[in-house]
């Protein structure tokens, strides 16, 4: 129910249920205007409650006396493993609690502004705490002075595996201290940095830290501000660290010397099996060495270099590497700068690569845009049949035997023969998981992808985020749902359905049979198409998650919904947040406690309040 503007009457009704439900697992309660009152009540009722286990109360007008209830809940309560107050301040009570509760296994305060002051507390809580698992301390403002403390908790604390420390300003003089804890610290498994402004000498710091380390599995050092000099270092700790198995390293700036060491390094490392580089400038000079290195590499499973300004020229070593390479499964090449010529390259080495099972080609193909995001050059228009001998993906999809996820959105599809690649999805047996977002889906495009899939027998999940389907595209849509058997995900979030193609796609669910998530959020479908979607409901027995958030269905929208959940006995979760919910709506339980339910949103029916008289 988030976004809702519950306030503390509407915390207080939920409050009620929690008595006595005995199944909800998840409650979110983010962006509500909850303050200390209604949050109090949430905090009575969970020292009964032995189901929930997440507790989402961000966003919300806590205060002191809130984040007191809080605590003393927690020493009653022996169920609720995470919990997100994300208030303006440090809870020290809560810091107090922590240190000698038995149940907690995560621990957030992200968004507080803890600075020196609160890691010192924290440190010391660390010190004594033997539950916690995952500490996330993201955006807290710790600095490098502040971090000197976090790790001196760290180096005591035997428990902590997991450790976020995005966005805490650290610098390289946090980053020293990070390699400190790093070369006797055996129990951190995942360490997140990202956003830290630790340059070149932070990078050089930990990687240091690394050569010896044999306990780090994970590893983000997204947006550091990393140029070569820490490229190098980073490459040369990968040539003998034998424990790291991720490595996350996007939004830096590598250019020639460090993209050369990360090639080299690619061939002497045996251990590191998923590597990021998602924008670090990389064309095609720079990106060469690092497909050069996947002809010999016998380690990586997954490659991302999406975002970048790959072309033409480098697509024939990307090509020659995945003809030769027979252990990399994922493959993100999607926001490069490939056109046809490369991407028929490309297409060439699907057809004999018998190990690549994800492959992300998203936004490639489409002309290059001006600063205004305009095309500087003027859009073809979709090449037909007799087009199909100038493009080869669609040939690649008759053959390849490997690939199940398949993402061509961003326009890929649009410029590189649809109606091919259409045909040869009709008869493809191996793609389970298809994404099309961000796709002009024209009626040329959607009909044909309508055929195919009502014949298709193996697409599971499907995408079609902002496709701008519209009404004519849910036509085609309420017809596959009425004959596909094996569609279990369907995502229309944002195509300008409306009432009518709400309409249509209700008239596909009343007869479907496998579909179990559809996401139809921003369609804009009104009071009107709620009252549609909610008939379908009535009579749909497969469907077990629904979002339908930010459809302007105000009041009576959200009770055709709610009504059609009453007799719906599959319907498990479901979203209604940002409906334009008017405030003299009450919430009331609609389901009895035994009901098996995994609900965020969709335990709760809405009831008009009686008018005083």
């Amino acid at each position: 129910m988030s976004g809702n503007d519950l306030g503390c009457e509407g915390a207080k009704a939920f409050a009620e249920t929690l008595k006595i439900n005995t199944t909800l697992k998840v409650l979110k309660l983010k962006s509500n205007g909850i303050e200390g009152a209604g949050t109090e009540a949430i905090c009575e009722a969970l020292k009964t409650n032995e189901s929930l286990m997440y507790l989402n109360l961000k966003y919300n007008d806590l205060g002191y006396q809130a984040e007191k209830s809080v605590h003393e809940m927690l020493k009653v309560n022996v169920t609720l493993t995470k919990i997100i107050l994300e208030t303006d301040q440090i809870n020290k009570v809560l810091g107090e609690h922590f240190a000698v509760d038995k149940t907690l296994t995560r621990l957030t305060f992200k968004e507080h502004k803890l600075g020196l002051e609160a890691a010192i507390v924290l440190s010391e809580e660390l010190k004594r705490n033997t539950t916690l698992k995952e500490l996330n301390l993201r955006d807290c403002q710790i600095g490098g002075a502040g971090m000197a403390h976090v790790c001196e908790g760290l180096r005591v604390n035997q428990s902590i595996v997991r450790v976020n420390l995005e966005r805490n300003n650290l610098l390289e003089e946090g980053a020293k201290y990070l390699g400190k804890l790093l070369t006797t610290n055996s129990v951190i498994r995942e360490l997140n940095i990202e956003n830290n402004n630790i340059k070149n000498e932070g990078a050089g710091a930990i990687s240091a830290a690394l050569k010896t380390n044999d306990t780090l599995l994970k590893l983000n050092m997204n947006a550091n501000n990393i140029s070569d000099e820490g490229a190098v270092a980073i490459s040369e700790m990968l040539k003998v660290n034998k424990a790291l198995e991720c490595l996350s390293w996007e939004y830096n700036a590598v250019n020639n010397a460090g993209a050369k060491a990360l090639g080299e390094a690619l061939m002497a490392n045996q251990t590191l099996a998923k590597l990021k580089l998602y924008a670090n400038e990389l064309d095609d000079e720079k990106a060469r060495p690092i497909f050069e290195a996947l002809k010999s590499n016998k380690a990586l499973v997954k490659l991302r270099v999406a975002d970048n300004k790959i072309g033409n020229g480098c697509a024939k070593a990307l090509s020659d590497a995945l003809k030769v390479n027979a252990t990399l499964r994922k493959l993100d090449i999607s926001l490069n700068g490939i056109k046809t010529e490369g991407v028929n390259s490309i297409s060439s080495a699907l057809k004999v690569n018998k190990t690549l099972v994800c492959l992300s080609v998203n936004g490639n193909g489409a002309p290059d845009v001006d600063e205004d995001g305009n095309p500087e050059e003027e859009i073809p228009d979709i090449p037909g049949e007799e087009a199909k001998g100038e493009y080869l993906f669609s040939e690649a999809l008759k053959v390849n035997k490997s690939i199940t996820d398949l993402d061509i959105g961003g326009e890929f599809i649009r410029y590189n023969h649809p109606i091919g690649i259409c045909k040869a999805l009709k008869d493809n047996r191996t793609i389970t998981n298809l994404n099309l977002a961000d796709t002009n889906m024209e009626s040329e495009i959607m009909i044909p992808l309508g055929e195919s899939l009502s014949a298709n027998k193996t697409i599971r999940k499907l995408n079609l985020t902002r496709c701008f389907i519209g009404v004519e595209g849910a036509k085609s849509i309420g017809e596959v749902l009425k004959v596909n058997n094996t569609l279990i995900k369907l995502n229309l979030d944002t195509n300008s359905l409306h009432k009518e193609g709400a309409k249509c796609v209700a008239e596909g669910l009343k007869v479907n049979t496998t579909l179990a998530k559809l996401n139809l959020c921003s369609n804009d479908i009104n009071t009107e198409g709620a009252q549609y979607i909610g008939e379908a409901l009535k009579v749909n027995k497969q469907l077990a998650e629904l979002k339908l958030s930010s459809n302007f269905m105000q009041d009576k929208g959200v009770e055709y919904v709610c009504e059609a959940v009453k007799v719906n006995r599959k319907l498990t979760k479901l979203d209604m947040s940002f409906n334009r919910i008017e405030k003299e709506l009450s919430l009331i339980h609609i389901s009895e406690p035994t009901r098996p339910l995994y609900i965020s949103y969709a335990v709760f029916c809405l009831k008009k309040k009686k008018k005083k008289k």
